[in-house]
């Protein structure tokens, strides 16, 4: 159509010049494909707890650290351990490990939490306290030298003591309050309970 467009203006005797031919279009430049920058690897999980050269202490027990911020878990015994949580008082662990002077704990409920976060570590042994089961509350409690039933009675406690160590189901306590206080012993299986809130008769 375009050339008889042009024949039809020669024709009428004006001189046409043919258009200059398009410019060829030049392909756009494919996009170069970008790496992918590596994903991050994941973060360490701060519940990563070192069992270090723990010696296996089966308990239960429960916070008495009177800091309304709660009782320091870490991930390694010891202050310089990295602190992975917080146990408010009366919360009740299960101990699981000891290791100079500091628990491996597991937390098992809390005054208002039958059922809290998953949290474990270690604990000073010292924040964690024990009651009598329920027919010693009103006798009290004989301390043994050793954690042995023939060993020697160090002491008689009647009120709940604080925890120094565990083994073999007996417990090294510590008394704390009134004439109590200062008693160090062992209290035998079946003679302590591990809730300030229930007694377990």
């Amino acid at each position: 159509m375009r050339a008889a467009l042009f024949s039809l203006l020669a024709g009428c005797g004006g001189a046409v010049e043919a258009p200059a031919p398009a410019p060829a279009s030049t392909p756009a430049p494919s996009p170069q494909a970008t790496a992918k920058p590596a994903a991050p690897a994941p973060a360490k999980p701060v519940t990563d707890i070192d069992d270090g050269d723990a010696t296996i202490c089966t308990a239960s027990a429960y916070v008495i650290d009177p800091d309304p911020a709660g009782l320091n878990v870490r991930a390694q015994p010891g202050k310089s351990g990295s602190v992975v949580g917080a146990m408010p008082a009366d919360a009740m662990v299960d101990v699981q490990g000891r290791s100079d002077g500091w628990l491996q704990v597991r937390l098992i409920a809390t005054p208002d939490n039958d059922t809290p976060a998953p949290l474990r570590g270690w604990v000073y042994a010292k924040m964690l306290g024990v009651d009598f089961a329920g027919e010693f509350e009103a006798s009290g409690v004989d301390l043994r030298a050793s954690a042995d039933d023939s060993a020697d009675v160090s002491g008689h406690i009647t009120t709940s003591p604080r925890l120094l160590d565990c083994g073999g189901g007996w417990l090294r306590v510590e008394g704390v309050q009134g004439p109590d206080q200062g008693k160090v012993g062992w209290m035998a299986p079946g003679t302590w309970c591990g809730s300030s809130l229930t007694s377990c008769s």
